[in-house]
């Protein structure tokens, strides 16, 4: 009886290990590396072109092209439109439409208010004030360069003037214990006439942290022509190269200053605001905005055509202000800076290519 016991308990234990020793099997094919396909003559292909092989080399995936994934830059870089609407509609409301309420914008150190208007709209309104950086008119005029531009990354902007009665009459109760500031603050001109830019307020935007060091070190990386870009982060890096294109142009020393770089909420599109402290007469630009030109040596070829393009009578007729305006956009002195500039910018980007070749720097639609 003993020896019929001991083989029937080695089958129970055989038949128990079994589905185990089966599945370790299995687990160790999945493990394994597949046995090598034979190779087969296939048929010649054609070589690929220089431009693939490049972009290749470049990326550790060839870009899309604008024919298969339309860019969300591509889409909204739209001169004379600001989402889809024309830009002479909003200029017109924001310059027109009566006032409902009036509010402090807060967390800067110059005055900003915030209109309210009676069709529901509001618009973000910067007065003449004593705070040397903040000059309203300079607002107006990098809107106007970055629609001459081909961009749609300023906000919409004009002037407006108004009163001490529009002042009192229609600022929130709330707010009224700030009121000492705009009496400090702002400049206002006989009769009491308080003249200032209004810009479109745009309802949904987000701080877009580029300007921490952290960040810096990464994308100044991705803006050298000789590092590899990952494709990923192209489309941020084509709006990084073109925001200090512009900023060199209009020589804005306070885009990285803190809080000056804000984007739609699902931070995929940059805007351009707050660009009161520029067009500082400087032939070369100052240290920000020329070091900012520097660490570019990827480009937009739309933007570099466009620079290429702009001239001086262009600009003059872009800034020029209509009979009746209560200030002038930019002085002589100030557009001819703009386009000794526009001629330091374009030698960069010639050297640039010169020095590592069309296919590694103009590699942005």
């Amino acid at each position: 009886m003993r020896p019929q016991r001991h083989i029937f308990g080695w089958i129970a234990l055989v038949a128990l290990c079994a589905p185990w020793a089966l599945l370790s099997f299995r687990v160790r094919d999945l493990h394994s590396e597949p046995a090598p396909e034979p190779r087969t003559e296939t048929a010649h292909r054609p070589e690929p072109s220089q431009r693939a092989v490049l972009l290749a080399s470049l990326y550790r995936r060839p870009l899309p092209s604008e024919a298969e994934i339309p860019s969300e830059t591509l889409r909204r870089d739209r001169p004379g439109y600001w989402n889809g609407i024309p830009d002479a509609k909003l200029l017109e409301r924001i310059r027109t439409q009566p006032i409902r309420r009036i509010t402090f914008n807060r967390g800067g150190s110059s005055l900003s208010l915030r209109l309210r208007l009676a069709d529901g709209s509001s618009a973000a309104f910067k007065p003449e004030q004593i705070h040397m950086q903040t000059v309203p008119r300079k607002e107006i005029a990098a809107y106007r360069l970055n629609r001459l531009l081909g961009l749609s990354r300023v906000p919409p902007a004009t002037w407006r003037v108004l009163t001490w009665r529009d002042l009192y009459s229609h600022m929130d109760p709330r707010e009224r214990r700030f009121f000492f500031r705009i009496k400090k603050e702002a400049r206002f001109r006989k009769g009491g006439r308080l003249v200032g830019e209004v810009s479109w307020w745009i309802p949904k935007i987000r701080y877009i942290p580029i300007d921490k060091w952290k960040a810096r070190k990464r994308w100044h990386q991705w803006l050298k022509a000789y590092k590899r870009l990952p494709p990923r982060y192209a489309e941020v890096t084509a709006q990084l190269s073109v925001m200090l294109l512009f900023d060199f142009l209009i020589n804005n020393p306070d885009r990285f200053s803190g809080y000056n770089t804000m984007g739609t909420p699902d931070t995929k599109f940059l805007y351009f605001m707050d660009n009161t402290s520029s067009f500082f007469p400087h032939p070369r630009g100052g240290k920000n905005a020329r070091t900012g030109l520097q660490r570019v040596q990827r480009f937009s070829r739309k933007l570099v055509r466009n620079l290429k393009a702009l001239t001086l009578e262009r600009l003059r007729k872009a800034m020029a202000q209509p009979a009746g305006a209560p200030m002038p956009l930019l002085s002589e002195r100030e557009l001819r800076m703009v386009i000794a500039r526009r001629d330091h910018a374009v030698q960069h980007i010639n050297w640039v290519i010169a020095r590592y070749g069309w296919e590694k720097t103009m590699v942005f639609p």
